[in-house]
């Protein structure tokens, strides 16, 4: 009888874990990945390193607590609003999710942007940038790292004079130019 119990109360728990089908950001960002009119690219913090404005030693310590950036985009073409809508609300939905917390919000109604992270606000292993125009489509930025400092990653992004990196943006080009 005792084994009978322990064997219904192992499969309850095995159930109750596997019922959580909660969509991870990851899942959805995959799943973009493989349509076609989805705009979708992974950076390596490694092509920040070549930037010759972060060398020295502060900046290349705040880049090594950056692992990647995954950009992805939707772009509203004829009767996509359907879609639009449909893949915002997954969105939001999964942004809601307890892991998350919401940092920042710009604009309201039909446009506007969000940043969550994942973390500490001081030790933030996940930032996320979504934003939406209901016109326009979607965007979301995922930033990918390990204790990564907020105020110390804008204080790098505000050296980079994009004028002047030596960044080969010309396949980032063809790539949204294939997308209009």
């Amino acid at each position: 009888m005792k084994l009978h119990i322990l064997s219904l109360l192992i499969l309850l728990i095995s159930l109750t874990y596997s019922c959580n089908n909660e969509k991870s950001l990851q899942q959805f960002i995959v799943a973009q990945q493989e349509k076609q009119d989805i705009v979708s690219f992974d950076l390596s913090s490694s092509l920040l390193a070549g930037v010759e404005e972060l060398k020295n030693e502060k900046d290349i310590e705040i880049l090594k607590s950056l692992k990647k950036i995954n950009i992805l985009a939707y772009q509203i073409k004829e009767a996509g609003y359907i879609r639009y809508n449909a893949e915002k609300q997954q969105i939001n939905a999964i942004l809601k999710q307890d892991k998350y917390s919401e940092l920042m919000r710009y604009g309201k109604g039909s446009k506007g942007a969000k940043i969550y992270l994942e973390g500490d606000e001081d030790a933030i292993d996940e930032l996320i940038l979504f934003a939406n125009d209901d016109k326009l489509g979607w965007l979301i930025i995922r930033i990918l790292g390990k204790n990564m400092q907020p105020a110390k990653i804008m204080q790098l992004i505000q050296k980079v004079d994009f004028d002047k990196t030596d960044f080969d943006l010309s396949q980032l080009k063809t790539l949204l130019s294939q997308t209009q």
